[in-house]
C-alpha cells in the first residue's frame, strides 16, 4: 500500500471568477515541491460548465480528482472534498486564488518548524482591477490583519488555510450549514480543543478582488444568513460565547408582536398611574411630561405591536438603497475617500436588512409553534437565582441593548421599557437590582417596577444609589414570571437610541428562606450579585 501524499491541494469551483483555469494551473504545473507528493482535489458543482472541466482535467495528474456534487457553496464543496482526500496535511485554497510557485514547499517547511500547531493560514495578496477592488481588498485586508494577529483565535482564513488532516476532523470540519461563517466557527471549534492556529506570511497566495458590488453583496449577504442560522440554533452551541454579540439577535424578541403587546399593556398601565398620580396637584404639568416621553414611549412599542420586523425591514432597505447609490456615486466619481466611508454604511445596512430578514422568518416559525413571548417554561423554577446582564444566554430579556464593559463587570443598557423573564414557582420573593445609577426626574428617581405587567406597589420597592429591592408575590400559573420597569428616556448626543437603565445583574430568593426587609440584603443570591 503506498504512503499517503504530503498535502491535499482542495479547491472548489464555485465562486471562480474566471480564474479555474489559472488556479488549477498554479498548482498542478507550477510548484517547486515535488509533484508526487501531493494531490489535486477539484470539488466542482454538477453545472459547471463541461468543456472547462475537460480543460482542468487535461491538467491534472494521476492522483489527482475532479470530484462533482450536486452542491452550490464552495463551503459545501470544501467539507465534501475534504472527506476524500487523502493527504497528511489538508490545503483549502479558493479557484479565484493563485498560488506562487513556492507556496506549497514554503508550507511544508512551517508545518515541519512548528510541530505544535495543528495548522496555519498564510498571507493572502490582493489582485485588483477597479477602484471597488481596491477599496475592498483594503476593508478585508484591515480585517484579515486583526484576525491573524490581533484576535486570540480567528486565525482561520479560508483563501489559504492549511491544516493537519487529524486536526481538521477532530475539529468537526467546516460546517456547510453555515455558509461562510463556518470559517469562524471551524476557528473557534480549534481554540476550544486547544488546538493551536498559526500565521505564516511566508506562505503566499494571491487573491482576486472582481470589484463587482453584487458579488460582494452576495458574499456579504451569505456569511450574516449563517452567522444568525448559527445563533438560532436549539440548544445553543456552547461556543457561542465566545463570539461577539450580535445586537439584532439580542433584541430578537422585542419585534415579535405578542411581546410588544405586552410592553404596551405595562406601558398603558403606567400612564393610567401618572396620569392619577399628577391630576391631584399639577395636572397641567403631569399631561405635560406625558407628551413629553411616556407617548412617545408608548407609540414606539404600538408600531412594534402592529408592524413588528416589518417597520425595522423597511426602513433599513431603504437605507441599504441610498447608501448603494451614494457609494455608487462615489466610484463614479472617483471620490475614494467618501467611497471608503460608504462601503462600511452600506455593509452596515446590508447586515441589518439580512439579519432582520431572517429573524421574520423566525419569528413566524416561533409564533406559529408557540402561544407565548420568549419562553423559559422549561426552565428550572429555584428558590434563588442570578442574571448577569453581561451573558446573554442566561435569561429572556426584552428591551435591552448589547452589552458593554464597565471595568471588570458588563453593564446592559435598556430601553425606557424593558422586562427580564425568570423561572420562579409560586411564593414571596425578594429581588435586588443592580445598576450603575437610577433614572431622575427632577432630582428625584423616576422609576415604577411590574410583575407580569401589574404594578408592584411603591410600599415593596427601595430605591438606592446602585441598586432597587423589591418584594414581590409570584403566583402560581405565572410561569416564566416577567419583571418589567417603566423609567424616562435618556438620550445620548449623535445617538438616536434611548436608554432607560444601566443593568449589571438581577438576583432573586425566596423570602421565607432568610430574614429580609427593604434595604437589607442576606440571602446568598442577593448578596452574590451585589458583588460581581
Amino acid at each position: 500500500m503506498s504512503d499517503p501524499p504530503r498535502f491535499s491541494v482542495i479547491i472548489p469551483l464555485e465562486f471562480h471568477r474566471g480564474q479555474a483555469i489559472h488556479c488549477v494551473r498554479g498548482w498542478a504545473e507550477g510548484q517547486l515541491f515535488p509533484r508526487e507528493q501531493f494531490e489535486i482535489v477539484v470539488a466542482s458543482p454538477t453545472c459547471h460548465r463541461t468543456a472547462e472541466l475537460a480543460e482542468i482535467r487535461g491538467l491534472l495528474g494521476p492522483q489527482d480528482r475532479v470530484l462533482e456534487f450536486d452542491r452550490h457553496h464552495d463551503m459545501d464543496l470544501c467539507a465534501k472534498a475534504a472527506e476524500s482526500a487523502s493527504g497528511e496535511v489538508l490545503f483549502f485554497t479558493e479557484s479565484h486564488c493563485l498560488p506562487e510557485p513556492e507556496t506549497l514547499a514554503s508550507a511544508d517547511d512551517v508545518m515541519r518548524e512548528n510541530p505544535e500547531w495543528a495548522g496555519f493560514s498564510c498571507r493572502s495578496i490582493p489582485i485588483t482591477g477597479n477602484l471597488l477592488s481596491e477599496i475592498e481588498a483594503e476593508w478585508y485586508g484591515r480585517d484579515i490583519d486583526f484576525g491573524m494577529n490581533e484576535h486570540p483565535w480567528r486565525k482561520v482564513l479560508d483563501q489559504c488555510f492549511v491544516v493537519r488532516r487529524s486536526a481538521y476532523f477532530q475539529s468537526g470540519g467546516f460546517d456547510p450549514a453555515f455558509g461562510h461563517f463556518a470559517e469562524w466557527l471551524i476557528a473557534a471549534r480549534f481554540y476550544a480543543l486547544g488546538l493551536k492556529i498559526g500565521y505564516a506570511p511566508s506562505v503566499r497566495i494571491h487573491h482576486l478582488y472582481i470589484g463587482e458590488f453584487g458579488e460582494w453583496h452576495r458574499f456579504t449577504a451569505d456569511f450574516l444568513q449563517g452567522q444568525m442560522a448559527y445563533l438560532a440554533l436549539e440548544p445553543g452551541d456552547p461556543l457561542i460565547t465566545m463570539f461577539d454579540e450580535v445586537p439584532e439577535w439580542s433584541r430578537r424578541h422585542m419585534l415579535r408582536r405578542s411581546v410588544a403587546r405586552r410592553v404596551c399593556r405595562m406601558l398603558l398601565r403606567d400612564l393610567r398611574r401618572s396620569i392619577a398620580a399628577g391630576s391631584a396637584t399639577h395636572p397641567r404639568r403631569s399631561l405635560s411630561a406625558l407628551r413629553h416621553w411616556q407617548w412617545w414611549l408608548l407609540r414606539s412599542w404600538l408600531v412594534r405591536a402592529v408592524a413588528g420586523h416589518s417597520i425595522v425591514l423597511m426602513r433599513a432597505q431603504r437605507r441599504q438603497f441610498t447608501t448603494r447609490v451614494a457609494l455608487q456615486v462615489d466610484l463614479l466619481t472617483r471620490n475614494r475617500a467618501r467611497a471608503e466611508v460608504d462601503i462600511g454604511r452600506c455593509c452596515e445596512a446590508i447586515a441589518t436588512v439580512e439579519r432582520t430578514r431572517f429573524l421574520r422568518t423566525w419569528t413566524r416559525n416561533l409564533e406559529r409553534d408557540e402561544a407565548s413571548s420568549p419562553s423559559l417554561d422549561d426552565a428550572p423554577a429555584g428558590d434563588f437565582g442570578l442574571w448577569q446582564a453581561g451573558r446573554p444566554d442566561e435569561a429572556n430579556f426584552v428591551g435591552f441593548y448589547a452589552a458593554s464593559p464597565n471595568g471588570a463587570e458588563a453593564v446592559r443598557w435598556s430601553e425606557p421599557a424593558a422586562y427580564v423573564e425568570l423561572p420562579l414557582a409560586a411564593g414571596r420573593y425578594v429581588m435586588t437590582l443592580n445598576w450603575l445609577f437610577p433614572p431622575r426626574v427632577d432630582g428625584e428617581p423616576r422609576l415604577r417596577f411590574y410583575l407580569d405587567e401589574r404594578p408592584i406597589p411603591a410600599e415593596n420597592v427601595s430605591i438606592r444609589h446602585d441598586f432597587a429591592e423589591l418584594h414581590v408575590d409570584v403566583r402560581e400559573s405565572s410561569s416564566p414570571t416577567r419583571l418589567g420597569w417603566v423609567c424616562p428616556a435618556i438620550r445620548a448626543d449623535n445617538d438616536e437610541r434611548a436608554f432607560g437603565l444601566a443593568v449589571i445583574s438581577l438576583a432573586w430568593a425566596r423570602e421565607e428562606a432568610h430574614t429580609s426587609h427593604v434595604g437589607e440584603r442576606t440571602t446568598d443570591a442577593v448578596e452574590l450579585a451585589r458583588l460581581t
